[in-house]
C-alpha cells in the first residue's frame, strides 16, 4: 500500500499528462493528418520529414517564415525531450513557438501548414503546451473543418478558462459557428478583446492577415448587434485597442473593420461627449490616402448616430483642413449618402470664426457635394451670423453666392428668417450686401425675397415678381434660379390662363424672348392667336414675339409660327388693326415669308391708311369695297410673286405647309393664293401643281359641308367669296375654310386645258381619287366637271384602268361607281349600235370580286350589252374603242365578230345565278363556255379574243385578272403568251412575279408538249428562269414546277442541264430559294452515270492549290474569288446531296471516284478556299459509308482493295488533328469491316493507336457510338484471326495486349462518366474470362508510373474496383486469381514464369527500378481487398456456392497463402512502406476469403494453417479464427462440433506451448471467443485451460498484453462456465489468482515500466483484470470473500489512478465493481472482512472505497439483517470513523457519515440509542491524539441527521447541549479562531436545526439561557478577523433569529438587551452584525416584536448618525422593516 504523501506525490504527476497522453498511452498519437492509431504506427522522423516538407512549401509563399528553421525544424530539435529541458529553456520555446504561429496563421487552413504543426505536435507538444497560441492560429477558420481537427486534440485542461466551451467541439465534432462564438463573447467579456490582442501581435508581426481582419470585422459587428445592451464597459474593454490598431494605419482592409467596428458602436449605444471625440480624432487622422474616403464614411457614421457630437473638436476639425483630400471625400460622400448631421456639425465647427481657411475648405465642399435642406439652411445661417463681421472676409461674399445658386430655397428661407428679425437694421444691412442683385433680393412692401414672389401661389404676386426679375435681368444682374423654381411653369401657366390683362403684361416683358423656352412660348402664343382672344394689343404682343422668335427651317416650331403669321395677313374687318401692324412687322422682319410678300408695300400704305381712315364702322360699304380690292391686289401679287420665282417649287411648298397648319385664317389665304397660281400657270405646268395642292385640298374637305354653289364659278376670284371672307368673324372662319376649299376645286378643273401628254392618265387618276375617298356630292360636282369638260365620249376608257387597280375592299367604291357609268353610257347608247365587246375583258374581271353587288352590277352592264346587240339588225356600225380603249396597243386585239360577241355574252348571263351566287364561279363557267361548244372557230376566236386582250392590256395589273381567268386552258392554246415571260424576268415589282406564276401555272411543264424531244424552246426558257439570278421570287416560282417524275423522263443530257443549273443556283442563290433546290434534288433519282458527270466537272475547278489572282488584283474585284470558289462549292452541294440520296446502280465506281477525291483533299495543300477541307474530306468520308453500306446488298458489285481503300482512310486519320474527321474515318472503317474484315485487321494497330490519342478522349455521344461501332466490328474478326483451334495463341495475346494498352494509357484521358462502358464493352467484346485480367492488370501497372499524380492514382483504383464489379463473382474471382498468379510469377524462377506473355508485369518490371514492383503488388492486393467487401462476396460464405465457385475459392486460398509464404524476402528501403502495406493486403484478403468460405471448409483449413510452420501465418489464423467464432451461428452440426473442438484443443496447444508470446496472445483471445460456442459441450478444456495458465503464472507476466488476453480469456471462461469452476477454486487458488495483479499494481505505483510498455497498456490489463474479478464476484461469490481487501485496493487503483481522461470510465468500472460485490457477497463474511481491514490503515482512496461498499451494503441489506448485525456493523463504522477522523480529506469524512447515516436509517430507537451514546462516549474522549477530530466528525453527524430526522432526534439534543455551551464558551473565552473551524460551523448549525426542528423545553430552561447567552457571545468571537461580518449573517444571525422564533418574550428581551448592548461596540463590524441581528428578528417574529421597540429606539437613533457607512445602511434597512410592522413613519422621531 502507498503512503497518502505517495498518493498525492502521484496525482500531482499525473496532472503533468492531459488527455493526449491518454491517448498516446493506449497506442494512439494525437494528429492532424492520420488517426490516432495509424498516427502511432509512424515515427518520429517520418513525421519530421513531413513537417520540414511542409515548411519548405510555407517558405515559397512566406520567406520570412525562414528565421524558425533553426529553432523548430532543425534536426537538432529531434532530439529536443521539453519535459527534461529547464523552465528558461521551454520559454524560449514557447515565444518561437507563438511567434512561429502567429506567421502561419494566415495559411492555417492549407495542406502545408497541417504538415508542418504534425512535427511540432509530435515533438513539441503544442496541442498540450501552446493551447492558446495554436488556437489563436486557427480561430480566423472557426467555421471551418479543419478547426474541429485542431481543436479535437487540444488539452483544453490546462488551456485558459475562456476555452473551455471548447469542450462541446470536442465531443460532437460540429465546427464552431459564429452564433455560438459572438454567445460566448457575450458570457465572456474578454474573448473579443483576445481576439483584438490577436490583431495586434499579427500587426506588431507584420504579418498580412486578410482572414482574421474579415474575422475581426464580421465577430465584433456581430457581437455588437446581438449584444442586448452595451454598456461603456463594453466599449472601454475594447475601444483602447481599436484606436491604437486605427493609428498604426498598418493596411486599408484593417483600417475599414476597425472603420466597421466603430460604426457598429456609433449606432449601438450613445457615446460621452470625451469618447466620441477620441474616436472622431483617430478617424480624422486616418482620412487621407488610399483608405481615406472609408474612414470619412466611418467618420459620418459616427456622427450621423450619436447625437452629443453637435460640434466637431478642434482636433479633428485640423486633422480634417489639413487633409488636401478629405474635402474631396466629403464632396463625394455627401453625394452618395446621408451626412446631414456631419455636415452640421462641420459647418458650425469650421465657421464659428471668420477664418479665411476654413471658409476656402467649406466652399470646396458645398461646391463639388450635395448638402441636404437642413444642412444648407444651417450653413447659410452661419453665413449670415458672419456678415457682421469686421472686417468681413472676402471669401464669405464668394460662399454666400455659391449657396444662393446651389441651395437657393434653403438660402432664401434662412434670409426670410433673418429679415423677420426685430431691431436688427445692422445685420439686415449686412444681409442685404449678401443678396443684393440676386433672385433672394428683397421685393415688396414686405420685404418678401423676389424667390418667395415667384414661388408664390398668387398669380398676381407672380406677375409683379416676373416683372421684378425682369428689370433685375435689364440691369444686367446674373440670376440663377433654382430648379424648384420654374419660370417657364409660370409664364406658360398665365399665357395659357383667362386674363387678359395678365397675359399682355407677361408678353411685354422683355425675358420672355430670352430666358423662356422658345418651343413652348412659340406653341403658347400661337395658341392665343389661334384661340379666342379677341383683343388687338394681345394680338399685336403676339405679332411681335413670333416676329422675333427663330428656327430651323422646315422644323414644326417655323412651320406652325408661319402658319400663324401668314393667317394675319387675311384682311377682314375683325382684324383690320392686328392685320396692318402684322404686315408692317413681317415685312421689316427677316422671315421666311418676306420672299412671298415683295412688292406688296403699296398695297399694305394703303391698308394702313384704310384702316386709320375708317376707325368707325359708320362707313362700312366704302370700307368693304376697298379692302376687298386690297385682298384680291394682295393674292395677285403674291401670285405673281411665286410664278416669277426662280424658287418657285420652295414657294409652293411653303404655300402648301401654310395650308396645312391649325390656322384657319392662314388656310384660307394660300388656298386662295395657290388657286390664283395655278390658274396663271400655262397648262404644261399646271398638272404637275394640281397634283399637289388637289389631294390637300380634296383632304380638309372630305367628309365637310360647304359645297360651293356660287354663280361665279368661271372667275378666278369670286367678289361673294371674297367679301364674305372680309365681313367674316373669327367663329366662321371653319365654314368660310370650307366654301374657298370647294370654290377653288371648280375653278381649278374649269380652267385646266387638258392639253399635256400625261393629262390623260392624271384625270383617270383623279377620277379614282374623287371616286374612292368623298362624299356623293363631291364625287358628283366634280366628276360631271371632268366628264363634261374634258373627257366626254371617251368616258368609258377609264373602266379598263379602273379594272387593272388593285382590288381591296376600300377600291370596291370605286369599281361600284365606275360601272355605274358604264352601265349608265352604254343604255345611252343604245341608238347608235356600237359594238362594246371591248368591255367585256374588263367586265369578267369584274365578276372576279369578292362583292356581290359588284358582281350583280357587272352582270347588269353585260345584259345591257346583249341588249344592244340584240338592237342590231345588220353589222355593227363600230367597236367602242377600237383605236384608244388599251392605248397604242388596242390594235393589236383579235376581235370577235358579233355573233360570237353576242353568243358569248348571251351564255354568260344564262349563268349569271352561279355567278352572283360564287365569285369563283366565273372560271367554271368561262371554261365551260370554251369547252362545250361543237363549234371550235367559235371556241378559237373566244381563246384568241381573250389571248390578244391580254397582249393588248399594256398594264401588268391588267393582264393578272384576265390570266386568273385562263387558268385551266390546255396550255397548247396559250402559247401566244410566252412572249410575256421574255419580258416579266426583267421586273422584279409584286405585279411582275404575280403575273409570272399565273402564267407558269397556264403551262404544266411536265404535260405541255413543248416539252417533247423535238421543241426545247419553252424548256430553255424554263431553265433561263431557273437560273434567272436578279431575283429569288421568279426562281421560287420557276422550281415549283420541277419534280422528280419530270427529271426520270428527261434524257441525260436534259437531265444534266438541268442538274447542272440546279447546282449552280444552288451555290449562288438566296438561302430561300437553296432550302427549295435541296428539297426538290433530295426527291430525285440519282444514277452513278449522273454522278460521275458532275463530279467530273466539279474536280476540274481544282488541281491542287487554288489559283489566286495577284492581292492588288484581289483588291480591285471580288469577282474571280466568287467564280473560284464556285466549284468547291458545287462539289459540296453534290456530295451533301450524295450522302442523303445515295445511287441507284454501280456504287463501287463512284466509291472509286471518291476515295481519288479523298486523296486529292489529303495530299493537296489547298488554302483560301470557300469551304474548309476538313469539313470536304467528312463528307466524302460519309459518302464513302453510304455507298458501302449499299454495297451490302449488291454481292456482284467488287469490294476488294481497289474499291474499300483502307490504306487511304488511315493516310486521312493520321493527316488530320479533326476528332469529328476521325470518327467519322472510324465509322467508315467499321462499316468496311462489316464487308471485308480482312483489310481493316490488317491495319489495326494505327487505328487503335489513333484512337487511344484522339477519339478516346472526346465526350460526346457521338464519339463513343463511333468506338462501340469499331469494338464489334473490328476486335471479333481480329480475335478470331489469331485462334489455333480454339486456343489463343501467344501472338494474339501480343497483339490484343497492344490494343488494350492503348485504352490503358488513354484511360486518364477519357471522361470519366464514360469510362467504365468504355472499357466494359472492350472486355465483354474481347472476351471475359480471357481478357479482365489483362485490362486489370495493365491498368493497375500504371501505378508505377511517374506521370499517376496521386489523385489519378485514387481514381484508378475506384475504377477498377467498378469495372470489376460489372461481370459476375466467378469472371471476377478469376480475375483476382489471375492478378495474384501475375504477382507469384515475379517472386518465382524464369523457368515458372508464365511462357505464353500473358503477364504484362514481367515486362514492365524489367523496365522499372527494382523494388518498384512493390507498388503494384499493393496496388494489386488494395484493389482485391476493397473488392471482396461487396455484398455479392461476403454472401458466399452463408450460400452454398456451386462447384466452380468453390474449386476458384480453394485455389484463391492457395495463392493468397504461397503469397504470405513467400514474402519473406528483402525489400528495397524506399519501397518497405508500399511493401508492408502489400502484406497486410494479402492478410485482409485472407481474412474476406475465409469469410467466403463454408464452415466445414473453414475448419479444416483453419487446422491445417495452424498446424504449420509459419507462425506469422499461424497469428494470421488465429486472428481469422476468432472473427469467425464470432460470426458463427449456433448450435453447431454434430459433424462441425467435431472440427471445432480439434481446431480448439490445437489452438490450447498454441497457449500452453513454448512458443512467442504473441502467437499466444491471439491464441487466448481465439479461446475466449470459443468458449460460447463449445462450453456447454466440453468444459474441461477450459477448467483445464484456466487452472494451467493461473498455474503458469500467465496473469502476472511480464508481457502486459499476455497477462491482458489471460484476464479476458479467464473472464470468458468464468461467465460462460460459472459455478463449474468451483472444484478449481480453493482459497489458495482465489488469492493466487487475485494476488496476480500486484505485479501490475507495483508498475503502476513504482513506474518502473519496461521500454516497450506505456502505461496504458497497464491500464488495459488493470481493466481486463478488473473486469474478471467482477465476473468471479458475480459467478462464485462466496470462494473469493478472501480476496476481498485485495478488490478493494485494486478498484481504487482504477477508480483513482487511472488517468484524467478515464476518471469517469474509470469511475463507472470501478462502482460497478464494488456494488457487484455488496450484492453478492454475504454480509456475515464480508463485514468481518472489512472490520479487519479497515484496521490495516489503508489509503485514502482504498477507504473512499471501502466507504462506498459499507455503504452499499448497507442500503441493500433489509432492515432487520442490519438490526440482527448492528454490533458488527457499528463496530465497523466506528473503525471507519477512527480512520478518516485524522484526515484531512473532508470527502472521506463525509462519506463516512453517509454510510452512518445509512446504518442509522435502518435501526429503531432502541437499538439506535445505546449506539449513539457509544459513539457520543467515543467522540468525548479526550486523552487521545484526534480528540478535535472525532468531535468535529461526531458534530457533522449530528447536524446531517438534524437536517435529516428533524423532530424525530431533537430529543437526542438534550444529550448534547452541555457539551455545545461548554465548545462555545471556550471559543469565547480563549478567543480562538473560528475561520474555516469545522467543529464550530458543526456546532451552530446543529444548534440552529434543534431550534427549527425542535422544543427548548426539552432541554430546559437554564439549559435554554445558557445555550443562548453561549450562542450570543459569538458575535464577539473573532471580530477582527477576515470575514467575519459574512460568518455571522450564514451562521449566528439565523441560528440567534431561529433561537428567538423558539422562545418567548422573556428570551426576547434577554437577546435583544444582548444585541443592544453590542449595538455601542467599538467595532463598526460588531455594530453592523447587531442591527442586522435586530432585522433578523423583526423580520422572523413580526409585530409581536415590537413590544420592545421603545427600547431599541434610542439604539438606533444613535446609530443612524453613526461614522460607518455600513451601519447607517443597516439602521435604515431595519427602520423600513419596523415601518412595514409598524405601520407608519418613524423618521419623523429621529
Amino acid at each position: 500500500m502507498t503512503s497518502l504523501a505517495t498518493q498525492l506525490q502521484k496525482r500531482d504527476k499525473q496532472l503533468r499528462f492531459s488527455a493526449v497522453d491518454s491517448l498516446a498511452s493506449t497506442g494512439k498519437r494525437p494528429s492532424l493528418l492520420f488517426d490516432a492509431d495509424r498516427a502511432a504506427d509512424i515515427d518520429k522522423d517520418s513525421i519530421f520529414a513531413i513537417g520540414s516538407n511542409g515548411f519548405l512549401e510555407l517558405i515559397q509563399k512566406d520567406m520570412s517564415l525562414s528565421v524558425f528553421k533553426e529553432a523548430l525544424f532543425s534536426d537538432r530539435t529531434k532530439t529536443w525531450e521539453r519535459l527534461q529541458e529547464t523552465a528558461e529553456e521551454n520559454k524560449v520555446l514557447d515565444a518561437a513557438i507563438s511567434n512561429f504561429l502567429i506567421k502561419l496563421s494566415p495559411f492555417a487552413s492549407q495542406q502545408c501548414s497541417l504538415k508542418v504543426l504534425e512535427w511540432l505536435i509530435r515533438q513539441f507538444r503544442i496541442n498540450e503546451f501552446n493551447v492558446s497560441d495554436l488556437i489563436e492560429c486557427f480561430l480566423p477558420f472557426h467555421d471551418a473543418p479543419v478547426f474541429v481537427l485542431v481543436v479535437a486534440i487540444l488539452d483544453l485542461d490546462r488551456a485558459p478558462a475562456r476555452w473551455g466551451f471548447l469542450k462541446a467541439i470536442q465531443k460532437n465534432k460540429v465546427p464552431l459557428t459564429r452564433t455560438v462564438l459572438v454567445q460566448r463573447c457575450m458570457e465572456d467579456r474578454t474573448l473579443l478583446r483576445f481576439v483584438l490582442e490577436m490583431v495586434s501581435r499579427s500587426t506588431d508581426a507584420s504579418v498580412s492577415h486578410r482572414s482574421l481582419w474579415a474575422f475581426l470585422a464580421c465577430l465584433a459587428t456581430e457581437y455588437f448587434q446581438k449584444i442586448p445592451k452595451v454598456d461603456e464597459n463594453d466599449i472601454l474593454s475594447v475601444i483602447d485597442l481599436v484606436v491604437i490598431l486605427l493609428n498604426k494605419n498598418y493596411h486599408s482592409e484593417l483600417q475599414t473593420a476597425l472603420l466597421m467596428i466603430i460604426g457598429q458602436l456609433g449606432t449601438r449605444t450613445a457615446l460621452s461627449k470625451q469618447l466620441a471625440d477620441l474616436l472622431t480624432e483617430a478617424i480624422a487622422a486616418n482620412v487621407r490616402g488610399q483608405h481615406g474616403y472609408h474612414a470619412l464614411l466611418s467618420l459620418i457614421s459616427l456622427c450621423q448616430t450619436q447625437e452629443v457630437l453637435e460640434e466637431l473638436s478642434p482636433k479633428c476639425m485640423q486633422q480634417l483642413t489639413e487633409s488636401s483630400e478629405s474635402a474631396a471625400h466629403m464632396s463625394t460622400a455627401s453625394c452618395a449618402y446621408n451626412a446631414e448631421r456631419f455636415l452640421i456639425a462641420l459647418f458650425l465647427s469650421s465657421l464659428k470664426k471668420s477664418n479665411e481657411n476654413s471658409l476656402k475648405f467649406v466652399y470646396e465642399i458645398v461646391e463639388k457635394g450635395r448638402l441636404s435642406s437642413k444642412a444648407a439652411f444651417v450653413l447659410s445661417t452661419q453665413c449670415m451670423k458672419l456678415a457682421t463681421a469686421v472686417p468681413r472676409p472676402p471669401a464669405l461674399l464668394q460662399l454666400a453666392k455659391l449657396i444662393q445658386n446651389k441651395y437657393t430655397e434653403d438660402f432664401n428661407r434662412a434670409l426670410n428668417d433673418a429679415l423677420m428679425e426685430k431691431n436688427m437694421d445692422e445685420f439686415t444691412d449686412s444681409l442685404k450686401n449678401l443678396v443684393e442683385g440676386s433672385i433672394l433680393e428683397p421685393v415688396g412692401k414686405n420685404d418678401m425675397t423676389l424667390l418667395s414672389a415667384l414661388r408664390d401661389s398668387d398669380p398676381i404676386v407672380q406677375v409683379s415678381a416676373l416683372r421684378s426679375l425682369n428689370k433685375l435681368l435689364e440691369s444686367g444682374s446674373e440670376v440663377t434660379l433654382p430648379k424648384n423654381v420654374n419660370l417657364d411653369k409660370i409664364v406658360f401657366d398665365t399665357l395659357s390662363g383667362n386674363n387678359e390683362e395678365q397675359i399682355e403684361q407677361v408678353l411685354s416683358l422683355s425675358f420672355v424672348l430670352t430666358r423662356v423656352k422658345k418651343t413652348k412660348l412659340c406653341l403658347s402664343v400661337c395658341g392665343i392667336m389661334n384661340g379666342k382672344f379677341s383683343k388687338s394689343a394681345i394680338r399685336m404682343h403676339c405679332v411681335e414675339v413670333l416676329t422675333n422668335l427663330s428656327f430651323e427651317s422646315g422644323s414644326p416650331e417655323s412651320n406652325l409660327m408661319l402658319q400663324t403669321l401668314f393667317g394675319e395677313l387675311l384682311l377682314s374687318k375683325e382684324d383690320r388693326v392686328v392685320c396692318a401692324s402684322a404686315w408692317k412687322l413681317i415685312l421689316q422682319s427677316e422671315s421666311s415669308m418676306k420672299g412671298l410678300l415683295r412688292n406688296c408695300e403699296k398695297s399694305v400704305k394703303k391698308l394702313e391708311d384704310t384702316v386709320a381712315k375708317f376707325k368707325n364702322d359708320t362707313l362700312e360699304n366704302e370700307f368693304f369695297a376697298v379692302i376687298d380690292d386690297l385682298q384680291v391686289s394682295l393674292i395677285k401679287t403674291i401670285s405673281e410673286n411665286v410664278i416669277s420665282s426662280n424658287k418657285f417649287e420652295e414657294s409652293v411648298s411653303l404655300l402648301l405647309t401654310l395650308l396645312e397648319g391649325p390656322s384657319i385664317k392662314s388656310r384660307i389665304f394660300s388656298v386662295l393664293i395657290l388657286t390664283k397660281i395655278v390658274s396663271d400657270l400655262p397648262s404644261g405646268k399646271q398638272i404637275d401643281l394640281m397634283k399637289e395642292i388637289i389631294p390637300k385640298f380634296l383632304v380638309h374637305l372630305q367628309g365637310k359641308p360647304g359645297i360651293w354653289n356660287g354663280k361665279e364659278d368661271s372667275q378666278t376670284f369670286s367678289p361673294s367669296l371674297i367679301h364674305s371672307i372680309t365681313k367674316s368673324k373669327r367663329t366662321k372662319y371653319d365654314t368660310v375654310s370650307q366654301l374657298t376649299i370647294s370654290w377653288s376645286l371648280n375653278v381649278i378643273l374649269s380652267k385646266f386645258t387638258a392639253t399635256a401628254s400625261n393629262s390623260t392618265d392624271y384625270l383617270v387618276n383623279l377620277y379614282k381619287t374623287l371616286a374612292t375617298n368623298h362624299t356623293d356630292a363631291v364625287y358628283q360636282q366634280f366628276v360631271t366637271i371632268l366628264v363634261m369638260q374634258h373627257w366626254k365620249v371617251d368616258i368609258l376608257r377609264i373602266f379598263p384602268a379602273v379594272i387593272s387597280t388593285q382590288q381591296d375592299e376600300s377600291q370596291d367604291i370605286l369599281l361600284f361607281r365606275t360601272l355605274g357609268i358604264v352601265l349608265a353610257y352604254v343604255k345611252a347608247s343604245r341608238s347608235r349600235k356600237v359594238d362594246f365587246q371591248l368591255l367585256i375583258p374588263s367586265l369578267l374581271v369584274a365578276l372576279l370580286s369578292a362583292n356581290a353587288d359588284i358582281r350583280k352590277l357587272a352582270m347588269a352592264c353585260l345584259s345591257e350589252i346583249f341588249a344592244v346587240y340584240n338592237s342590231f339588225e345588220g353589222d355593227r356600225n363600230e367597236v367602242y374603242g377600237f383605236n384608244s380603249i388599251y392605248g397604242e396597243t388596242t390594235d393589236n386585239v383579235q376581235y370577235l365578230k358579233l355573233s360570237f360577241a353576242k353568243e358569248l355574252v348571251m351564255q354568260l348571263i344564262q349563268s349569271e345565278g352561279d355567278i352572283l351566287a360564287d365569285e369563283s364561279a366565273i372560271r367554271q363557267v368561262l371554261l365551260s363556255i370554251l369547252s362545250k361548244t361543237s363549234d371550235s372557230k367559235f371556241e378559237d376566236s373566244c381563246l384568241q379574243f381573250l389571248v390578244s386582250n391580254v397582249l393588248a392590256i399594256s398594264t401588268v395589273e391588267g393582264r393578272i385578272g384576265l390570266l386568273t381567268l385562263l387558268k385551266g386552258v390546255p396550255p397548247k392554246k396559250l402559247k401566244a403568251l410566252t412572249a410575256l415571260m421574255d419580258g416579266d424576268a426583267s421586273s422584279q415589282s409584286p405585279e411582275h412575279v404575280q403575273q409570272l406564276e399565273l402564267l407558269l401555272a397556264c403551262f404544266d411543264v411536265e404535260s405541255m408538249s413543248l416539252i417533247k424531244q423535238k421543241d426545247l424552246k419553252f424548256f430553255d426558257k424554263y431553265l433561263s428562269l431557273i437560273s434567272y439570278s436578279a431575283s429569288s421570287e421568279i426562281q421560287m416560282i420557276a422550281l415549283k414546277g420541277v419534280t422528280n417524275s419530270l427529271f426520270k423522263r428527261l434524257d441525260l443530257r436534259r437531265q444534266s442541264a438541268l442538274f447542272d443549273a440546279l447546282l449552280n443556283l444552288s451555290v449562288e442563290s438566296t438561302p430561300e430559294v437553296v432550302g427549295q433546290i435541296i428539297a426538290l434534288m433530295d426527291k430525285f433519282t440519282l444514277t452513278s452515270e449522273l454522278v460521275l458527270d458532275q463530279l467530273a466537272s466539279s474536280m476540274k475547278g481544282f488541281t491542287g492549290e487554288v489559283d489566286r489572282p495577284a492581292k492588288r488584283v484581289r483588291d480591285d474585284s471580288n469577282e474571280n474569288d466568287s467564280q473560284a470558289s464556285i466549284p468547291f462549292r458545287r462539289l459540296t452541294v453534290l456530295i451533301e446531296l450524295l450522302n442523303r440520296n445515295g445511287i441507284v446502280d454501280q456504287q463501287s465506281l463512284v466509291v472509286r471516284e471518291l476515295f481519288a477525291l479523298l486523296e486529292m483533299l489529303i495530299n493537296t495543300q489547298l488554302a483560301n478556299i470557300p469551304v474548309p477541307v476538313e469539313y470536304l474530306k467528312q463528307l466524302v468520308i460519309t459518302g464513302i459509308e453510304k455507298l458501302v453500306v449499299e454495297l451490302k446488298d449488291k454481292p456482284q458489285e467488287p469490294r476488294d482493295a481497289t474499291v474499300l481503300q483502307v490504306d487511304k482512310v488511315v493516310q486521312c486519320i493520321r493527316g488530320t488533328e479533326n476528332a469529328q474527321t476521325i470518327n467519322y474515318c472510324l465509322n467508315l472503317l467499321a462499316t468496311i469491316t462489316t464487308i471485308n474484315s480482312r483489310l481493316v485487321v490488317t491495319n489495326i494497330m494505327p487505328i487503335f493507336t489513333f484512337m487511344g490519342n484522339s477519339v478516346l478522349r472526346h465526350d460526346d455521344n457521338y464519339s463513343f457510338s463511333i468506338i462501340h461501332k469499331i469494338l464489334q466490328t473490328v476486335i471479333p474478326p481480329l480475335i478470331e484471326s489469331h485462334r489455333d483451334e480454339g486456343m489463343f495463341t501467344g501472338e494474339g495475346y501480343l497483339s490484343v495486349r497492344n490494343v488494350i494498352q492503348i485504352f490503358c494509357d488513354a484511360i486518364f484521358h477519357i471522361p470519366k462518366h464514360r469510362r467504365l462502358r468504355l472499357f466494359v464493352l472492350l472486355i465483354k467484346t474481347l472476351g471475359e474470362e480471357e481478357f479482365l485480367v489483362q485490362t486489370l492488370s495493365l491498368c493497375l501497372l500504371k501505378l508505377t508510373e511517374k506521370s499517376t499524380s496521386r489523385t489519378n492514382a485514387k481514381d484508378l483504383q475506384e475504377f477498377c474496383q467498378l469495372l470489376s464489379m460489372e461481370f459476375t463473382v466467378p469472371v471476377q474471382l478469376n480475375a483476382f486469381l489471375g492478378l495474384l498468379r501475375m504477382i507469384a510469377s515475379l517472386d518465382e524462377g524464369t523457368e515458372q514464369k508464365m511462357v505464353d506473355n500473358s503477364n504484362p508485369f514481367d515486362v514492365a518490371s524489367s523496365a522499372r527500378p527494382v523494388g518498384s514492383m512493390e507498388i503494384v503488388k499493393n496496388g494489386v492486393t488494395a484493389y482485391i481487398d476493397e473488392i471482396l467487401t461487396q455484398k455479392r462476396f461476403t454472401k458466399l460464405g452463408t450460400t452454398k456456392s456451386d462447384e466452380k465457385t468453390e474449386k476458384l475459392q480453394l485455389n484463391f486460398l492457395k495463392i493468397v497463402l504461397s503469397l504470405l509464404g513467400a514474402s519473406q524476402g528483402n525489400v528495397v528501403e524506399n519501397y518497405r512502406s508500399h511493401y508492408e502495406a502489400y502484406l497486410r493486403n494479402l492478410h485482409e484478403i485472407l481474412n474476406k476469403i475465409n469469410g467466403m468460405l463454408s464452415l466445414p471448409v473453414f475448419l479444416a483449413t483453419a487446422l491445417q494453417l495452424l498446424q504449420g510452420d509459419s507462425a506469422t501465418i499461424r497469428r494470421q489464423t488465429l486472428q481469422i479464427t476468432t472473427e469467425r467464432i464470432s460470426s458463427m451461428i449456433l448450435p453447431l452440426h454434430t459433424g462441425n462440433r467435431l472440427a471445432f473442438a480439434k481446431l480448439v484443443n490445437s489452438i490450447v496447444e498454441i497457449v500452453l506451448s513454448e512458443g512467442e508470446d504473441k502467437e499466444k496472445i491471439y491464441a487466448l483471445e481465439s479461446l475466449a471467443a470459443s468458449v460460447n460456442v463449445l462450453g456447454d459441450e466440453d468444459p474441461s478444456i477450459y477448467v483445464s485451460l484456466m487452472k494451467d495458465v493461473i498455474e503458469r503464472g500467465y496473469t502476472s507476466h511480464t508481457k502486459i498484453k499476455l497477462a491482458t488476453a489471460t484476464f479476458k480469456c479467464l473472464r470468458a471462461i468464468c461467465h460462460k462456465l460459472g459455478k463449474q469452476l468451483i472444484p478449481i477454486l480453493s482459497n489458495k487458488f482465489a488469492m493466487k489468482l487475485v494476488s496476480s495483479t500486484d505485479y501490475l499494481t507495483e508498475m503502476k505505483e513504482d513506474g518502473e515500466l519496461e521500454e516497450k510498455i506505456t502505461s496504458s497498456k497497464i491500464e488495459e490489463s488493470i481493466y481486463a483484470a478488473l473486469h474478471l474479478y467482477d465476473e468471479l464476484v458475480i459467478q462464485v461469490a462466496g470462494y473469493v470473500t478472501v480476496c476481498v481487501p485485495k478488490f478493494v485496493e485494486f478498484a481504487s487503483i482504477v477508480r483513482y489512478d487511472i488517468s484524467v481522461a478515464k476518471s469517469k470510465q474509470s469511475a463507472n468500472s470501478a462502482a460497478k465493481f464494488i456494488e457487484n460485490i455488496a450484492k453478492n457477497i454475504p454480509s456475515r463474511t464480508l463485514v468481518p472482512s472489512l472490520k479487519k481491514y479497515i484496521g490495516t490503515s489503508p489509503s485514502t482512496n482504498a477507504l473512499l472505497v471501502t466507504e462506498d461498499l459499507v455503504t452499499h451494503k448497507i442500503q441493500i441489506s433489509p432492515a432487520p439483517e442490519v438490526v440482527g448485525q448492528h454490533n458488527e456493523l457499528f463496530t465497523m463504522l466506528l473503525g471507519l470513523f477512527v480512520a478518516v477522523s485524522g484526515l484531512k480529506s473532508k470527502e472521506v469524512r463525509e462519506n463516512a457519515v453517509t454510510a452512518f447515516l445509512e446504518f442509522s436509517m435502518k435501526l429503531n430507537e432502541t437499538v439506535f440509542r445505546p449506539l449513539f451514546l457509544r459513539l457520543l462516549a467515543w467522540s468525548s474522549e479526550i486523552d487521545v491524539v484526534d480528540a478535535k477530530a472525532r468531535k468535529t466528525l461526531f458534530y457533522q453527524v449530528i447536524d446531517i441527521l438534524l437536517g435529516k430526522l428533524k423532530a424525530i432526534f431533537t430529543p437526542y439534543f438534550g444529550y448534547l447541549v452541555d457539551g455545545i455551551i461548554t465548545h462555545l464558551k471556550k471559543y469565547a473565552d480563549e478567543s480562538v479562531s473560528v475561520q474555516d473551524d469545522e467543529l464550530w460551523q458543526y456546532l451552530i448549525s446543529s444548534s440552529y436545526k434543534f431550534f427549527l426542528h425542535g422544543n427548548l423545553s426539552s432541554i430546559g430552561t437554564d439549559n435554554s439561557a445558557n445555550l443562548a447567552k453561549a450562542i450570543m457571545m459569538q458575535m464577539d468571537v473573532g471580530s477582527e478577523e477576515e470575514g467575519y461580518l459574512n460568518r455571522m449573517m450564514r451562521y449566528i444571525i439565523p441560528c440567534i433569529g431561529q433561537l428567538a422564533v423558539a422562545g418567548t418574550e422573556p428570551l426576547w428581551k434577554v437577546l435583544n438587551a444582548q444585541t443592544l448592548q453590542r449595538m455601542k461596540n467599538d467595532q463598526a463590524e460588531i455594530r453592523c452584525a447587531a442591527v442586522l441581528l435586530l432585522c433578523e428578528f423583526y423580520t422572523k417574529i413580526g409585530e409581536e416584536y415590537l413590544v420592545l421597540l421603545p427600547e431599541t429606539v434610542p439604539a438606533i437613533s444613535e446609530l443612524m448618525e453613526d461614522d460607518d457607512e455600513n451601519v447607517q445602511k443597516y439602521c435604515q434597512k431595519l427602520l423600513g422593516i419596523i415601518q412595514n410592522h409598524l405601520g407608519e413613519d418613524l423618521n419623523t422621531y429621529f
